[in-house]
């Protein structure tokens, strides 16, 4: 696992929210940051290939409609692509 600087942190955060409308606010950061670490224990995924993946799974889905478009939806379906 790769041990990222902050700014490459706040990039991937910023893209992962972006992509599902959460506000770029510390509340925002800190849930994104538990969920990505819990995916990671649980899964063994890299918390920054987790939040990577969200941008580019939501916009290759945009061609279909999706059942929701929220963070839990994309980091879940992130972490089992990624566990393949």
């Amino acid at each position: 696992m790769s041990n990222p600087r902050k700014a490459e942190i706040h990039r991937a955060m910023d893209g992962a929210a972006t992509a599902t409308g959460l506000p770029l606010t510390n509340d925002s950061y800190s849930r994104m940051g538990s969920a990505a670490v819990k995916l990671r224990k649980e899964y063994g995924v890299d918390e920054m290939e987790l939040l990577r993946c969200i941008p580019g799974q939501k916009l290759h889905a945009q061609a279909r409609s999706t059942p929701q478009d929220t963070f839990v939806y994309w980091s879940a379906l992130c972490a089992t692509k990624l566990t393949r």
